[in-house]
This record gives structure tokens, sequence and C-alpha cells, in this order.
């Protein structure tokens, strides 16, 4: 017998009267059943429900029945019960079998006829109290042949051996198996004395919470093998409902919460009773992390299919589930399958049109192999009374213009399932033509041009139409191709490191741009990178260079960019060092001549070289000969007043211009004049072995980060950034030699002695390349303020001025 709702059985037990301890006993446990019954809770998502004043009715089916072919079979619901007194009225139904009619279907103990086949019947009892209708309670009634049947109808049971009780543990299915101790047990040595029958309550179990766990006293026995009746109590633990307390294998739903609980088993044969026999379940709580989902309460018609959810519930480390589903509430239904993540149903029928709706209750338990999960409870409400569905338009999309685009009305609902139909209407904007405005989906191409419009939607149900709800579709104009930017034609000296510059290269959306280079003419050359913005090469062979530039917006790419680089020798003069700048002439002993005239000048500085042969100041004081390039490395005119390095006409350096000056680190970018660094050098073929200070001073220049080496404040770090930069289109620039910076110091001018007008924000103590000497922790650097050169140890922070190239182009 499969029973849905605990039963308590007041009918007297088989046979004779029970003892006066067994009556006072069974009706202590009936209070306490009572009480159980009252306070029992459920787990839900959506929170509990206040219970009303009536309890609900319980059916009872009887036990399950084996009868011959062809003889009358009795049904018995008359134990079943309504927990209030009110009288109730019963309801049989055929659930399986062969089609057999009852006498009567409103009847408590109703009859039929046996089919003349052996087979199997089920049938449901439902009672009603005229408030409540019971959870079904079901019977079975087994068919067999005369020639294999030696047991009536209402049979006696067997006798069966007595075991001795053992502990053990099943699975959480609840079968306990437990080998008979006693096979043979000693009958009675008087047949006018009876012996008291032997309680067993079977083994100890381990079980989960939220299992369905089957108790077991089947194994009990009588010595003269009398009829039995069952009393079982609870008598520790948390509590358990039982679904009768009265029957051989009633079971109950573990508790979440766990624990270790006992259950008492007393048989009576009709004379006596037995001992005392205990059985106890260890239970497991659920696991919190398990989260079992029965997804959202639905409103449906009656006979509607309806499908429960459970794709919802989740283990937190992505185990497979199992899923356990049981109705808990309402009409009974059959679901097609407990066991399945979305089983279905068919909606039950109201009495009349005009009842009240019907609500119908299902819990769902997860396990992931190991645990269960708590129980969640869905509310399913059976209802006549049609409702207005609920438009829902869809989220508001960004899409690009001259592309198909897609409305999307498929979560509008209905809260009764009915099939929907759709009506699109454009409020807004530009126009445009729907494939299809009663569509769930329909599509359209977005204008070129772009613009913003609004959809209304409205769904019906056949009877009632939704309120409109509006969607918005931003249509961004279509994309421009981007547009390749490779830099400008170049002349650069043989042997130097370019660096070819696509920073320039735009997109009008300003969308992010990849990069594409390609050597299409001319010695080949090794690109550091094909696709970065600024690669670089070596200029290893003289000769005209040409690169193609195609940049990519994610989308399309652009047309191709060429730029043309000549390599070659840079032509060079006799004279590869700077004058001093001195133009005047010391008259010793005594004055100083401003004119260098005299025979006593002769031979001095102001009277030889540059100093006399180029002081004409148009591209630096005295003899000094400078030109300003751009940030491509592009010759500008001297007047320019941006420029960011200065090539020396007669030693062919190149060198780095700093930005501003105004006391302020970093604010003025990679090369601010503010910025302040350490001597550092990881090469030993020139550090003079010593490596000096990687990070001695800390946040002295733009973009420090102490947790990234790369952005130490330190000479060679930044050099490193200035080359990965590709300063003024090149990728060589180094640390200056000692000899090198005072090449560029004008001593002919006061205080700097450079030229600021191609130098500006001098700075005072600029290191060089160049090691004090082997084994020191110093280096060598200029003061600019008064032309000397001295050394400092390496930790200091001070300026650095780089320099690349080498080669003379004298005016």
């Amino acid at each position: 017998m499969t029973t849905l709702l605990a039963k308590i059985d007041f009918s007297p037990a088989v046979g004779e009267k029970h003892s006066m301890r067994l009556y006072f006993m069974r009706s202590f446990m009936i209070t306490c059943c009572l009480v159980l019954a009252a306070c029992q809770g459920g787990s839900s998502s959506r929170g509990s429900t206040v219970p009303s004043a009536n309890s609900r009715p319980v059916a009872n089916a009887g036990n399950d029945i084996t009868a011959q072919e062809k003889s009358l079979v009795s049904l018995d619901g008359t134990k079943s019960y309504d927990p209030n007194g009110d009288a109730i009225a019963f309801q049989w139904r055929q659930i399986s079998g062969p089609a057999v009619n009852l006498s009567s279907e409103t009847d408590g103990t109703p009859s039929f006829i046996a089919p003349g086949v052996v087979s199997t019947l089920s049938y449901q009892l439902v009672i009603d109290d005229g408030k409540d209708i019971s959870i079904a309670d079901t019977v079975t009634v087994t068919v067999i042949t005369e020639q294999t049947s030696s047991t009536p109808t209402s049979p006696t049971p067997t006798p069966t051996p007595t075991p001795t009780p053992t502990t053990g543990t099943t699975p959480s299915t609840g079968s306990p198996t437990t080998p008979p101790q006693n096979p043979n047990p000693t009958p009675s040595p008087n047949p006018n004395i009876n012996l008291a029958p032997i309680a067993n309550a079977g083994n100890d179990l381990s079980v989960l919470g939220n299992d369905i766990v089957v108790l077991d006293g089947t194994k009990s026995s009588d010595p003269e093998s009398a009829a039995l009746s069952y009393l079982w109590q609870q008598t520790a633990g948390p509590n358990a409902l039982l679904s009768s307390n009265s029957i051989a294998s009633p079971n109950f739903i573990a508790p979440e919460i766990g624990g270790l609980i006992t259950f008492s088993l007393i048989v009576n044969d009709g004379v006596q009773d037995s001992n005392i026999d205990n059985v106890n379940i260890s239970v497991a709580p659920v696991s919190t992390l398990l989260i079992a989902n029965a997804g959202d309460d639905q409103t449906v018609h009656s006979n509607a299919l309806v499908n429960l959810q459970g794709d919802l519930s989740i283990d937190p480390n992505g185990k497979t589930l199992s899923y356990s589903w049981r109705q808990t509430g309402g009409p009974s239904v059959i679901l097609d399958s407990t066991s399945v993540v979305n089983p279905f149903f068919t909606a039950p029928s109201p009495t009349s049109s005009t009842s009240a709706d019907i609500i119908i209750t299902f819990s769902l338990v997860v396990n992931n192999g190991i645990t269960n999960s708590a129980a969640d409870t869905v509310n399913i409400t059976v209802s006549n009374q049609n409702k207005a569905p609920t438009a829902n338009a869809g989220p508001a999309q960004t899409v690009t213009g001259g592309t198909a685009a897609k409305l999307d009305a498929t979560l509008s609902l209905d809260p009764e399932n009915d099939t929907l139909s759709y009506l699109w209407t454009q409020v807004d904007g530009p126009l445009i033509n729907l494939s299809d405005a009663t569509a769930v989906q329909p599509t359209f191409t977005t204008p070129t041009g772009g613009g913003i419009i609004h959809f209304s939607l409205v769904v019906n149900d056949g009877a009632l139409s939704s309120s409109a709800t509006q969607t918005t579709i931003n249509i961004t104009p279509a994309n421009t191709p981007p547009i390749a930017n490779a830099g400008v034609d170049r002349f650069v000296g043989s042997l130097s490191v370019v660096a070819l510059k696509g920073i320039n290269s735009h997109d009008a959306e300003s969308d992010p741009l990849t990069f594409q280079w390609t050597q299409t003419s001319g010695p080949a050359v090794l690109l550091s990178s094909t696709n970065s913005v600024n690669p670089t090469f070596t200029a290893n062979t003289d000769g005209h260079l040409i690169f193609s530039l195609v940049v990519n917006d994610g989308q399309v790419d652009s047309s191709p960019d060429l730029v043309n680089v000549t390599v070659g020798p840079i032509p060079a003069t006799n004279i590869k060092v700077n004058g001093t700048g001195i133009t005047w002439g010391g008259n010793y002993p005594s004055g100083n001549n401003p004119t260098c005239v005299g025979e006593v000048i002769e031979q001095q500085d102001c009277s030889l070289g540059r100093e006399v042969t180029h002081n004409d100041n148009s591209d630096g004081r005295a003899g000094f000969s400078f030109r300003k390039f751009n940030t491509d490395g592009v010759n500008v005119d001297s007047a320019a007043s941006q420029w960011s390095c200065v090539e020396d006409n007669v030693t062919g350096l190149m060198w780095e211009i700093k930005t501003g000056g105004n006391s302020t680190i970093g604010d003025e970018g990679l090369n601010d004049a503010d910025d302040r660094f350490s001597w550092y050098n990881t090469d030993p073929s020139s550090n003079g072995g010593d490596v000096g200070f990687a990070d001695s001073q800390g946040n002295v220049c733009f973009g420090y980060d102490k947790n990234v080496s790369a952005s130490y404040c330190n000479t060679q770090e930044f050099v490193k950034r200035m080359n990965k930069k590709a300063w003024c289109g090149f990728a060589d620039w180094r640390v200056p030699t000692r000899k090198e910076l005072l090449s560029i110091v004008d001593y002919g001018n006061q205080k700097p002695m450079i030229d600021s007008n191609y130098f500006p924000a001098i700075g005072e103590f600029i290191w060089s390349s160049t090691p004090l000497a082997l084994q020191t922790t110093s280096a060598w650097g200029v003061y600019f303020n008064y032309g000397n050169s001295f050394s400092l140890d390496r930790q200091n922070a001070r300026q650095i001025r780089l320099v690349r190239g080498g080669y003379g182009k004298a005016k």
C-alpha cells in the first residue's frame, strides 16, 4: 500500500483486544501524532503560509489484497478519518489493471468481481470533509489463479522466523536487510498456553535528510503464527511524522536538520503484547550549499499539461544532480516521473464552473551523489478564470546601421499558458519595414545613418489583450573604414635603428585599431614586429626601402599607406668636434679682449675653427650648428616653437629634448624635465664592474610603480622606455658618454653653458654613461651651469638626456 500522507489507525487490532497497557500506549501515540502533524513544517523558496483552521482529512485505502480469479473482492476505506471529526465522503478511482466495475465509487467498502486472468489492479481513495480534500491513498489487488493460491482474500500472515535484533546501515533508500538468527523457533510446549509474540523493528539505518525512510517490522513473529497488530512510537530525536503507526512498514520523511531518531515497536497477537524492540535512524543533515529550486508558482487552466521546472537547482561544485518530486498538497495528480528535472501532469478539473481555484503543491529535493538539499516547494493554481497576458518586448538593443536586427517577444507570458498572438507597432524614429508585424521575432534592416527607434508590443491570449510595452533600438551609424598613416618619408643614416610610426592612424568611430606592416621594396630588413604600432629595424644595408601599413578597426581594413625610408651615409666634414663657443680673447697679462683682435690673441680659440668660419648665429650660437626635428623625426624650421629632438650638424649626434620643467615630477609625460634617475647598467662590458642602483630613490619619474621593475627610475629602464616609444622615429637611444655631453657645452655662454634656443629645460647635473673607474660605485656627469664634469655615487637621482647616432653633417 502506498501512503501519501501520515495516517493514524483508530480501528481495533485484529483478533482479540489488546491489553490495557497497549491501549494506553496507543492513545498516547495518537495524541503525539496529532501534535506532530499540527507542528509539521516545510521548506519553500517563497516562504511559509498560515495554515487554515480546518485539518485535511486522511484517506486510508486499506491493506494490499491477494484474491483468486473471479472471486468477490471488497475494498476497505473505513480506516479513513477526519482530525476534526467532520463527516467524510468517499471517492474511489481505478488507476491501473483490467477495468472492472465497483459496486459503488462513493461507499466506504465497495466490492467487485476479480477478473478471470492473473493481473494487478490499483485503486485510489480520496475523501472530502466538505472543506478540504485528502491526499490520495492507493491499494493494490493481486489476482492469482486458484491452482497457485492457497491463501484466502484476507490472509493470516505466515509465521516468520524470529531474528535476533542487530545493528546495521543501509543506503538512504531505506531497505533494511536482517538475516534471521533463529530460523526454527521452539513451539509452545502446551498448546493451551499462549506465548508472547516477538517484535523486530529492523536494522538500524543511516539516511540523509529528506530521504523517505521505511521502517520494517515484517520480521516480527508469533510462536502460534497468530496474526499480529503493530504499534510504532518515536522515543527520541527530532520529530518524524510516520505515515501510520499501526502497520508493519510505515514510512516518514527524514528531517532536514538531521540527528538520531529512535522508534520503538510493540506487536500484539490478539492476546498479549511483545516486549519493546527499538530501531535507530541516523539522519545526516541536508547541505546548505546544495540548492533545490522547484521553479516559479504557476496559474493554469484545468486539463492543461503542466511542466514543473527544476532547472535552476544548483550544486556549487557542478556535480550532476538527481531529482525527487513529491506532491504535498491539493487533489492527487499523477506525475509522468518523480525523478526527472521537468516532470509533467495534467491539471485536474474543478467540480463546477463556479468552484474556487485549486492549489496543488509539490516539493523538490535534489541530490548530488553525496547529500540531499533542503526541500523547495512550488504551488500550481488551477483556475478557469482567464487573466490577461503580459507583453515583454525584450531588452533595449544597440546595433550598427546597415545590419539586420531582430525584435524578441519570447518572454511574453500568459498566466494560463494560452497560445499568444503578437502585434508590433513602430512608435518613432527612422521609418523601417518589419518582416512581419505579427511574428514573435520579426526582423528588419537598420538605417545606415543611425538613430533611435521605439517599438510597442501588445499580445493577446484569444480573449484578452495585454497592456502595451515598449523596447528601444539604438542604431549607431554604419562603420567608416579606418585610415592608415605609415608616417613621413625619411632619410636615415646607415646602421641606425629606425622606428616606423603608425601612431597617427585613426578611426572615425574611435574603434581600437590593429596594425599590419609589410615591406614591399628595397633591401630586406627584419621588423621587430609586423603588427605593432611602432615596429623597428636596423638599417644594415643602404638603399631605398618602402613599407606598407594596413589598419583594421575590428570590422574592416583600411586602404594601405606607404612610407619611404632611404638609408645611406650622411656626409661628414673633417671637423668632428664642436668648438668651445668662446669668441673673445684673453689679453694676458691683463684683461680680456672682446673683439679677439691682436697679436697676443692669435692661436686662441676665438681666432680658430668654426668660431671664426661659421659665427653667424643662424643655427646655433658662435660655431655651433643644430637642427630641430619633430616627434616623427622630420626636420622643422629653426624658429619652430615645438620640437622633440635636436641634431648636432657637426658631430652628427641627435639629442633628446626634455619637456617643460615646473618642479613637478612626471606631470609632463615620459621625458619630463623634472624627472630624476639613479645610474644603472647591467652590462658588464660597460658598467665598470658595478651595476649601480635599480630603485634607490623611489617615485622620482613619470609612471613609477614600485611593483613593476620596468617603471623604475633608473637610466637603463628609461632608455628602454624611450626606444619602445620610438622617440623621433628611432629606437637606438642611449646614455651619452662624458665626452659626448661635453661636446654641447658652450663655454662662451653665460650660465647655463648651452644654447637654450635648441636645448630648453637645461638641468644642472646630467648623468653620462661613463663609470668613474673600475670597481667604483660612482659615475661621471656634466654640470651645465658651469660646464665642468665630476663624479657622483650612482645611487643619487639626477637628470638624464639621451643621445643617438653620430653622423656629422656640417654646414
